[in-house]
């Protein structure tokens, strides 16, 4: 049980350590100042190439819909061109159509050993 008291005043003592070292950390008064500077300078970087950005965005976007609205055409054309290209099997064998019925009476026609 003792370990285990002893173990947690440890920690509490490294967690105080931290704290303290924390606090005395002295804070930069320009921080804000830089950060906004950087902020604005970005921002302007923006502003000038935003114009070039939609133009190309505006042509992409018209280029996209344009390949989708080909390969819909290009899937539809090979679709119906396929379909129109099969023939159907032209056998004019003609077929020997037996009803059921008659199936009984095919015993005439085999010779008897």
């Amino acid at each position: 049980m003792k370990k285990d008291r002893s173990d947690n005043l440890d920690q509490l003592d490294l967690v105080d350590n931290y704290v303290k070292s924390e606090r005395g950390i002295e804070p930069d008064p320009y921080l804000v100042t830089k950060l906004m500077s950087r902020i604005d300078s970005l921002e302007r970087v923006e502003a000038e190439f935003a114009p070039e950005f939609r133009e190309n965005h505006i042509f992409f976007s018209t280029l996209y819909r344009v390949a989708i609205a080909a390969g819909i055409a290009l899937i539809l054309f090979l679709g119906v061109s396929i379909g129109s290209s099969y023939k159907g099997s032209l056998n004019n064998e003609i077929a020997l159509n037996i009803n059921d019925n008659q199936i009984e009476n095919l015993h005439l026609y085999q010779g008897e050993e």
